[in-house]
């Protein structure tokens, strides 16, 4: 058994959807310092079974691991995590620790790519 948490953010325009689950490791919990398998999906929202506009996985070392999602119009969007290790909270404020920044941007096939 394992922790799986997941995050959505919609485009502006509400075309587009990031989908973002992240897997705690298997009989830890997920606030433990271990590695995070996390699924980051780029989806559109003009059908009611979209295949994904792109999927990508990728996995972190940290503890209780955040995201939050920037969109910078329709075609660009800035994901960073976080995570707060046990001897922070989540409770107070803002994250200890920044453990990536992905930056994502559509090109003229309709499909999302990182930046790198």
């Amino acid at each position: 058994m394992h922790t799986v948490i997941g995050w959505n953010s919609t485009s502006p325009d509400q075309q587009y959807r990031i989908r973002i689950v992240a897997h705690g490791a298997s009989a830890k919990p997920f606030s433990a310092t271990t590695k995070k398998r996390v699924y980051v999906s780029f989806l559109s929202n003009s059908t009611s079974n979209p295949a994904p506009l792109m999927e990508k996985k990728y996995v972190f070392a940290a503890a209780d691991l955040r995201s939050t999602t920037t969109w910078r119009g329709s075609d660009e969007a800035l994901i960073e995590f976080f995570d707060y290790p046990s001897s922070s909270s989540e409770n107070l404020g803002a994250p200890s620790n920044h453990v990536a920044s992905l930056l994502f941007r559509k090109g003229p096939a309709g499909r999302f790519t990182e930046v790198k």
